[in-house]
């Protein structure tokens, strides 16, 4: 992975998308956010072969031990969060998904391990519907199996 990392505030970026939001009925640059504020959460930056990288390397034991990895998917709590993951089940198997957002961005991320489904969803624009677009990319993606 070379074209990921975390993005402080006065970083420049090559290629990365601006940040917009609704304001209205038309589009303006995104709030000034101070990301001094925050540490992981936000600020990432990536490229869709980096994500695909990370995600092949969740299902190894190539970025940690197996039994490491088995801990940051597991989730009994209330929550079902696990470690940077919220993992639930139902007929297809496991569901492991996270979403994000930042002022201009969102993400929504699902994976399905028993497929080797990689489902991500981005967008510049802060109030996109990326769980919608996700989920519906991710039930076109099971009826195909």
């Amino acid at each position: 992975m070379k074209n990921s990392g975390f993005m402080p505030t006065t970083a420049v970026v090559s290629h990365l998308a601006q940040g917009y939001a609704h304001d209205g009925g038309v589009f303006r640059h995104r709030d000034y956010f101070d990301r001094s504020l925050e540490i992981g959460a936000g600020g990432v930056y990536s490229t869709a072969t980096d994500m695909l990288r990370w995600s092949q390397g969740l299902d190894g034991s190539t970025l940690v031990p197996a039994s490491y990895m088995q801990q940051i998917f597991k989730a009994e709590n209330k929550g079902n969060y696990g470690y940077g993951w919220f993992v639930t089940s139902d007929n297809d198997g496991p569901r492991i998904w996270h979403e994000g957002s930042d002022p201009g961005y969102a993400a929504f991320i699902i994976r399905r391990p028993a497929q080797q489904l990689f489902i991500v969803a981005l967008s510049n624009i802060e109030d996109a519907p990326v769980r919608e677009i996700a989920s519906k990319l991710e039930k076109l993606a099971l009826a195909q199996r």
